[in-house]
């Protein structure tokens, strides 16, 4: 049986092969805590929605020094927030946010200030009844959050992510959103890291809190379940957690896993490849500890196409071949 070090520069190389149509490809392969390959790592691309990841790690940094309460009423922590339906929003906390349950529906378009847009926005069902994707929702409860402390957004992830993991090569460039500052391969997998375990920013326990599971869309989507900041999937005994993103005019989205005998298998990729799902992390359940002796294989990749940016990942844990 070839090796995880084989199999995982097998998926490298065959992730390069497939999107070779794409101008830019950026990729790392990680083998339990170490980046062992690397193609155009280095290179900046726009981090889209899988920065929701970060986000949500540095609002719970700050949950677990006790800056902020996940269950406390948004309204408590900013009255100046204004709802479509100030009763229902009486009912929106942070977790509700950060998961996509708060009832908001979503904007079709990315938002400068997403505290001003609050009162155009629909409830689709009461707070914590249903999941709804809503972009506008997730950045204002991490603009909340950050309000706490007198910090900016980009002044939070840097104390709370991007320092502590030495994501040096993360920043934000004008004409983008706050939201998707560019980053690299390199980067992200600093990132996968610490959600593998590392220890760095969150304690065991925080950790936990947002890998577990808060929301079911309900639907056949690879993932139809989310934490916070965070979608979660399971085959048998693993998790693999991820977060996609994509920028206006993506039209397509798949994902390239590794099978359970260490095979490529393909989900789904439109051909222009405009817009894939990024894996921030996976680990064996129960024995999350074991993850650094077990092999966690992840190979993370952005890809730039015209003015549309994807993100993919894939990450294995596999206790036999390590």
């Amino acid at each position: 049986m070839a090796s995880i070090d084989q199999r995982a520069g097998e998926a490298l190389t065959d992730l390069i092969e497939q999107a070779r149509r794409i101008p830019t490809v950026a990729a790392a392969v990680m083998v339990e805590d170490r980046i062992v390959l690397e193609h155009n790592a280095d290179r900046p691309l726009c981090a889209c929605s899988t920065f929701k990841v970060a986000a949500a790690t540095a609002v719970m940094a700050l949950a677990q020094e006790g800056l902020v309460d996940l269950d406390r009423p948004v309204l408590e922590m900013d009255g100046g927030l204004r709802f479509s339906d100030p009763t229902a929003a009486k009912e929106i906390t942070l977790r509700q946010l950060l998961s996509h349950t708060s009832g908001l529906e979503d904007t079709d378009q990315a938002e400068a200030d997403p505290r001003q847009c609050l009162g155009r926005l629909a409830f689709i069902a009461a707070p914590g009844r249903a999941f709804c994707y809503s972009n506008v929702a997730f950045d204002v409860g991490v603009l909340t959050a950050a309000r706490q402390t007198d910090l900016s957004y980009d002044q939070l992830l840097r104390t709370r992510v991007l320092t502590p993991l030495a994501m040096k090569d993360t920043h934000w460039r004008p004409g983008f959103t706050f939201s998707a500052p560019f980053t690299t391969a390199r980067d992200l997998m600093h990132l996968a890291a610490e959600h593998l375990g590392g220890n760095r920013v969150l304690q065991h326990h925080y950790l936990s809190e947002m890998h577990r599971i808060h929301a079911d869309s309900f639907t056949a989507a690879p993932c139809r379940y989310y934490g916070l900041g965070i979608d979660v999937e399971r085959w048998a005994d693993r998790t693999l957690l991820s977060h996609g993103g994509g920028l206006e005019r993506s039209r397509g989205h798949g994902t390239r896993r590794l099978g359970e005998q260490g095979k490529l298998a393909e989900q789904r990729a439109d051909a222009d490849l405009d817009a894939l799902r990024v894996v921030a992390a996976a680990r064996r359940e129960p024995e999350r500890a074991l993850l650094h002796h077990v092999g966690a294989v992840g190979v993370l990749a952005l890809a730039e196409q015209r003015d549309a940016f994807v993100d993919v990942a894939v990450l294995r844990a596999d206790r036999q071949n390590a």
